[in-house]
């Protein structure tokens, strides 16, 4: 067992770490006078705020045998891609905030087609999803054609 007298428990430490000049890379980082030390005394900004979301959709599954009952379209606003031709395929789509909505063309004349994750149909069985996106958000929707 240790000795409890070699302990000093009053220690007061006193440190002084000014930085060197105000355009010094060396902060103050002993008394955290500012928000943000590392900036010299200068809050951190973020940089631009988000103006799109990514909507990722998923069409279509190897793994479940499914398909992607292409085309598929995907209006809202300002979507980085409006149009997805493929079997089976991922694609991660810049949008801008507000309401979306996606449309399974269907021209494989697939009887069943389910949407899942982010976007909801707009009816039992029906080719259409809708969904509302945030700017900085992301989302999923997967479509299967079976």
């Amino acid at each position: 067992m240790a000795d409890s007298r070699l302990l000093k428990q009053d220690t007061k430490q006193t440190a002084i770490c000014d930085t060197v000049s105000v355009n010094s890379p060396v902060s103050d980082t002993c008394n955290q006078r500012s928000t943000n030390n590392v900036n010299n005394g200068v809050p951190k900004t973020t940089g631009m705020p988000e103006t799109t979301g990514i909507l990722r959709i998923i069409c279509g599954s190897l793994t479940l045998e499914l398909a992607c009952p292409a085309p598929i379209l995907l209006t809202g606003n300002n979507p980085q891609i409006s149009t997805i031709l493929c079997l089976i395929c991922t694609h991660d789509i810049a949008i801008g905030p507000g309401p979306f909505t996606i449309t399974a063309e269907n021209v494989l004349g697939v009887t069943t087609i389910s949407f899942s994750g982010n976007c909801k149909p707009t009816a039992p069985g029906s080719q259409e999803a809708t969904g509302i996106i945030a700017a900085g958000q992301f989302l999923t929707c997967n479509i299967n054609a079976g």
